[in-house]
């Protein structure tokens, strides 16, 4: 097949007529996953499964990191061996089942838990991610962070890109009607005439521009203490967390100086209850859709896991 290939294969039974093809192992591993797998992933998860498949099972190990453990279902997947393992998978759980240190590992365990079909695993996994990822820009490539970690990929992984898809809608679902909020407070603020004014204490047409004029400026010189440019008004151009906005502007909002007497004037409380009303709709909490469930549902019963 390649005079100069660097690899050697001899297909067929060595008591028939086994054959030998010298090919390019390169050209392999691009046409196929499968034979990427066979020649260059890591050898212990075969080891392992060969193990469970000879009732070796002294040798399969009774716990596993979440890298490991999503090493082994890289080739269950790839060879379809997930009822193969059955039962160590309940064994195994306590990986998917501890703490994440990072975004990096949160996402090891979304990986391993849809595999192992661990509904409530992912689902509790999946629902930080709406409040709490950000995007990384560098250049035309861009990036997702967790918390303000390092970047994280979701590349390499069994989760399906229309549930990623999924929280990413989500995430600007969310941010938008804070921007809208944040806005607003601006605008009327700024508009023209004597009773376009957002203060509901003030008599006299001077003392109520007085109360906007002091709400904006403390608007502005908190901008400007944190160099913070202005918000965008659509929530596709933010690129920090949800999370990070809301705390901005609570922060905004809850130090913003008001006249004496003028406190009802102020934004804050109306945002404290918007960013409740926020936080208590019920679409960040039902990230997965119908047939993801029951995507989980078949790979749970494959796998004979409890979860």
């Amino acid at each position: 097949m390649d005079a100069d290939g660097d690899l050697v294969l001899r297909v067929g039974s060595e008591l028939g007529n086994a054959q030998e093809f010298r090919v390019c192992s390169a050209a392999m591993r691009r046409a196929s996953p499968v034979w990427k797998s066979m020649l260059f992933d890591k050898p212990w998860p075969i080891r392992m499964l060969l193990a469970i498949v000879h009732g070796k099972f002294d040798h399969v190990r009774s716990t596993l990191t979440l890298d490991e453990l999503r090493d082994i279902l890289v080739v269950t997947d790839k060879y379809d061996l997930l009822p193969v393992i059955r039962p160590w998978p309940n064994t195994w759980m306590l990986a998917v089942h501890s703490q994440p240190r990072n975004g990096r590992e949160r996402i090891l365990k979304l990986h391993v838990a849809w595999e192992l079909g661990c509904e409530e695993v992912v689902s509790s996994e999946l629902d930080p991610f709406v409040f709490n990822y950000a995007i990384l820009k560098h250049g035309s490539e861009t990036r997702v962070s967790y918390k303000g970690g390092e970047p994280v990929s979701f590349d390499g992984h069994f989760l399906p890109e229309d549930l990623l898809e999924t929280v990413a809608e989500l995430r600007l679902f969310l941010i938008q009607p804070l921007l809208d909020f944040y806005h607003g407070e601006i605008k009327r603020r700024t508009q023209l005439g004597i009773s376009a004014t957002c203060c509901v204490v003030g008599s006299a047409p001077g003392q109520r521009k007085l109360c906007d004029a002091v709400i904006l400026g403390g608007i502005y010189r908190t901008h400007k203490i944190l160099e913070k440019d202005y918000l965008a008004e659509d929530a596709s151009d933010i690129l920090g967390s949800a999370n990070d906005l809301m705390f901005f502007l609570w922060g905004l909002f809850r130090e913003l100086p008001c006249l004496e007497d003028h406190t009802q004037c102020s934004p804050v409380k109306r945002y404290n209850v918007l960013e409740a009303q926020i936080k208590a709709d019920g679409r960040w909490t039902n990230v997965l859709r119908p047939h993801h469930r029951e995507r989980m549902e078949a790979q749970r019963k494959k796998a004979g896991l409890d979860c």
